[in-house]
């Protein structure tokens, strides 16, 4: 993995974060995510970013913790047996 690779990454994850948290927030107020417009959405995950960097550094930790366990997925998957096969 490339230095571009791990900060797109980084900044994916972030962006991830931000939305989870902006769709809470709504969800507190009363409103739907689908209720609001996209370039409306768009704004304010940039202004939340802006305003919030802990985010990155969340954002940092999740994706250094992934390439270490050479996944993205933090819960193991069980494998189910499938008696047909």
């Amino acid at each position: 993995m490339t230095k571009t690779n791990l900060q797109a990454d980084i900044a994916t994850r972030a962006r991830q974060i931000a939305v989870g948290e902006l769709k809470q927030k709504l969800r507190d107020t009363g409103r739907r995510f689908h209720e609001i417009f996209a370039s409306d959405v768009r704004s304010s995950i940039a202004g939340y970013l802006a305003q919030h960097p802990e985010c990155f550094e969340k954002a940092m930790t999740d994706v250094s913790s992934w390439r270490k366990n050479g996944s993205r997925d933090t819960t193991e998957k069980k494998r189910s047996i499938n008696p047909l096969t």
